[in-house]
């Protein structure tokens, strides 16, 4: 009887979800990230992220590439290009350098300072 009441107490407290979640994560060029289902996705013109910033990590510079650059919000194909042309002049710049690109204002400049991180090269 005891036992009995101790898997009622325990089905009582701790509660089980009845499905998995079956979204997934879109990127949003203007908004960031989204989790949601491939149709909501579709209607708002989402896309698959193919590499880059998902749930808050920020992306090395040292290792950036296109699609990774592509899916930050606000940054198109054009910025993404002067960004890659910097990457292979210099991998490891300092952010002044990335300040300096044309069509980088103070506020991309933040955008790209909390989705990038900027690493020291080694001696």
């Amino acid at each position: 009887m005891r036992i009995l009441a101790i898997i009622g107490i325990f089905f009582g407290v701790f509660s089980f979800p009845e499905k998995d979640w079956s979204g997934e994560v879109f990127v949003d060029k203007n908004d960031g990230y989204h989790l949601t289902t491939p149709q909501e996705a579709l209607q708002n013109g989402w896309l698959r992220p193919k590499r880059g910033y998902i749930f808050g990590n920020r992306i090395d510079f040292a290792t950036i590439d296109k699609e990774s650059l592509c899916d930050l919000p606000g940054i198109g194909p054009s910025l993404a290009k002067k960004l890659l042309q910097l990457h292979k002049e210099n991998p490891y710049p300092k952010w002044d350098d990335i300040d300096s690109i044309s069509g980088i204002g103070p506020a991309k400049l933040q955008l790209l300072k909390s989705h990038i991180v900027l690493k020291k090269q080694l001696p």
